[in-house]
């Protein structure tokens, strides 16, 4: 009967011990996670920023052939009165 008794002793011992270790497997899986989340929240932040900084530079771009297109507008009615004017001058005479 004793030695029933030791080898639950040992049996409870282990389990213990694989209590123990999966305790231990358990908060470094945890912990892991945690540290995971911190890296993707990072990496969110980074690729947020990188994407407002495109947004900038097509916003920029946009602004730029506004203005391009505003001169040539600009140019084409000067063109056209100015050949108007002379189609008129040389009508006149």
């Amino acid at each position: 009967m004793q030695q029933v008794e030791k080898r639950i002793e040992f049996l409870e011992g282990r389990i213990e011990e694989q209590v123990m270790r999966i305790d231990d497997v358990r908060d470094g899986v945890s912990g892991l996670e945690e540290r995971m989340n911190r890296r993707f929240d990072l990496l969110d932040q980074r690729l947020d920023q990188r994407f407002s900084d495109v947004d900038r530079r097509f916003d920029a771009v946009d602004a730029r052939f506004d203005r391009v297109y505003g001169l040539l507008i600009f140019m084409l009615v000067a063109i056209i009165g100015g050949m108007s004017g002379i189609i008129a001058a040389t009508v006149q005479k």
